[in-house]
């Protein structure tokens, strides 16, 4: 088998030696094909980054820009090799042509193979950073924006979300505040397809396009739209973080719908935003006979953190809730909590039935995070919690008993034992 070996002898190239038969038609050729390169490289550019709507086809297109740029600069080599090395090295070397039998070869040429290489690659090089720069920038831009926009372009609506979920991974964070990024995003907020116009609401809010905000407000204020890209746009809102024009747009939305997935979407941004001034809209909720909705209520009055949800919660408790409301309740009421509700706490700890368990409740959102609405353990851990959230360090001897406890649960000395090892690390 005959093995793969690398000429490095110009003359045995036998490439394009029929343009280099003159020096007029080297010169003409060369000048034509740098021409048809910029020509075809600035209309490719336009193309690819306003028009394409396939991947494929692109590499096509980029991939015939450079073979047109290195036929380009070969012959630019050629046309300098021609004008710069002593004697005819075009006719002896690149052509190949001899001497005449029985005539003797005035002038000695030298093949010059290591200069014409050398210069062949610096012409590449400059060939491809002078179409780069006279087509605006076409190789960062379409790597950084023009290929996700390409993608946002396919007729394929499964291709267009797996566009705006590439471009949403955290890997690709640096370029998310690029203006022409964003604007593609928002711009399929009109998508025809549903998902789609879920999917770029979502990236709205993960990538804090804050531009977008009044776009969003439109599309949730909108009765007529459909719900669930309503409870996106909320959601959105929510990732965006905390705006009087959001919130109030929010709970009036809340306030007005009876769409239980809309609800939810309001609740779940209400959450993220975590503002006191929502409590008295998230109370009313909390006493919904929906139980997603009630149940994520619970879980915004949880994060918002604040003594005014801390009365709401604690007042529902009063209530002597059961089933997934205390769980949910007991869950809100970890966040909330404060050092004088720890002897309630226990009290409560001792009252209840070590049987009495709770199922998970989780929202998986679209980034992978998972946010926990009911935590799944028994009920006598979140009240374990509780104290472990306040003021475990006054309540150390009782901990210590839960641990040593053989009779007590395995779950409930785990978790007490953490909680012990948690309070030694914090005191060293």
């Amino acid at each position: 088998m005959a093995r793969i070996q690398l000429v490095t002898d110009v003359s045995k190239w036998g490439l394009l030696k029929w343009p280099a038969q003159t020096r007029p038609r080297l010169i003409g050729f060369a000048l034509l094909m740098a021409a048809a390169t910029v020509a075809f490289g600035l209309w490719s550019a336009d193309y690819v980054l306003n028009q394409s709507a396939s991947v494929a086809f692109n590499l096509v297109v980029i991939t015939a820009n450079m073979m047109m740029m290195l036929v380009a600069a070969f012959l630019q080599t050629v046309l300098i090799a021609d004008l710069f090395f002593a004697g005819p090295w075009r006719e002896r070397v690149f052509l190949g042509l001899k001497v005449p039998d029985g005539e003797i070869d005035p002038v000695a040429v030298e093949d010059r193979n290591a200069e014409f290489v050398i210069a062949l690659l610096l012409l590449v090089i400059a060939n491809a950073f002078a179409l780069n720069v006279a087509a605006g920038g076409f190789l960062d831009f379409y790597h950084n924006e023009g290929f996700f926009q390409v993608r946002l372009r396919a007729d394929s609506a499964s291709e267009r979300i797996a566009a705006l979920e590439d471009m949403a991974d955290p890997i690709n964070n640096e370029i998310w505040e690029r203006p022409g990024l964003q604007d593609a995003v928002v711009a399929r907020f009109g998508d025809v397809d549903l998902e789609v116009r879920k999917r770029a609401l979502w990236n709205a809010g993960r990538m804090k396009i804050q531009p977008a905000r009044p776009q969003i407000l439109a599309l949730l204020e909108r009765d007529d739209e459909d719900p669930g890209v309503r409870a996106e746009a909320a959601v959105a809102l929510g990732k965006l973080g905390d705006d009087t024009a959001a919130r109030r747009t929010i709970e009036a939305v809340l306030e007005r719908t009876t769409d239980s997935d809309l609800q939810v979407g309001c609740l779940r941004a209400l959450g993220l935003m975590a503002s006191p001034l929502t409590v008295s809209t998230l109370a009313r909720h909390s006493a919904s006979t929906d139980e997603p909705v009630m149940l994520h209520a619970l879980w915004a009055l949880g994060r918002i953190r604040h003594p005014s949800s801390r009365k709401v919660v604690k007042e529902l408790l009063d209530t002597e809730p059961t089933g997934v409301t205390q769980c949910a309740t007991l869950d809100a009421f970890k966040m909330v909590a404060n050092a004088e509700d720890t002897v309630w706490a226990r009290r409560e700890f001792q009252r209840v039935s070590p049987e009495l368990d709770c199922q998970m409740v989780t929202w998986d959102d679209r980034e992978g995070t998972l946010h926990y609405i009911v935590w799944g353990e028994t009920v006598r851990i979140k009240l374990l919690k509780i104290v472990a959230n306040t003021n475990p360090f006054d309540h150390r001897d009782w901990i210590q008993r839960l641990v040593n406890d053989s009779g007590e649960s395995w779950r409930v000395r785990e978790v007490a034992d953490e909680i012990l090892k948690q309070m030694n690390k914090a005191n060293r």
